[in-house]
């Protein structure tokens, strides 16, 4: 099962044409018992929280479970939107890396460690960084911040998308820069409409 799982990652890179490589012994025994359980702690993590809710529903009023129960479904699909977001990403990352190891002199070599945390380290942060509308309506819900503010900041806080968004697809891709600043936006102007209600 799981080295299909890891020739999906290689195909999913791009790196189907290229060797992937393991430094030794200690480094193929590491990733083959350490990547499945981050891939299966990632899978059942829903499962857990799940239970954990239904652990302490009964000690929630009605409309606490409602909130509760909507807020979770909004940010597991939010979550599940960023990581499937990371997918058409993560080859161009390899291909910019593999420009700038050209560009150098030297000959880039994939260690299929680093292959797999690097497809896992993009799909969390986008995962995370689509929370970000739960993370504000919980912030305005707490009195931190208020509607007010996030509408008067807005020019500084699209700047900062689009940084984010270049920092996150690195080098000549404009089209995709646009298209997940488009996306920070919209989440952000989300954020706004569910921090208002």
């Amino acid at each position: 099962m799981f080295p299909r799982f890891f020739s999906y990652i290689v195909d999913l890179s791009g790196a189907q044409n290229h060797d992937v490589v393991f430094f030794g012994i200690s480094d193929v025994l590491g990733f083959y018992f350490t990547a499945p359980a981050l891939v299966a702690a990632l899978l059942t993590l829903p499962v857990f929280l799940l239970l954990f809710y239904s652990w302490a529903r009964d000690a929630l009023f009605p409309e606490e479970r409602k909130k509760i129960a909507n807020l979770a479904t909004i940010s597991a699909v939010l979550f599940l939107v960023g990581v499937l977001i990371s997918i058409p990403l993560f080859p161009r990352i390899l291909e910019l890396s593999y420009f700038f190891s050209g560009a150098l002199g030297a000959k880039l070599l994939l260690s299929a460690p680093e292959l797999f945390n690097l497809w896992l380290s993009l799909a969390v942060l986008l995962g995370l960084v689509f929370e970000f509308p739960v993370l504000l309506y919980f912030l305005v819900r707490s009195g931190i911040v208020s509607p007010e503010l996030l509408k008067k900041y807005r020019s500084y806080a699209y700047l900062l998308f689009y940084v984010l968004a270049a920092v996150i697809t690195p080098g000549d891709l404009l089209v995709t820069d646009v298209l997940l600043f488009t996306i920070f936006v919209l989440l952000y102007e989300g954020s706004l409409l569910l921090a208002a209600r």
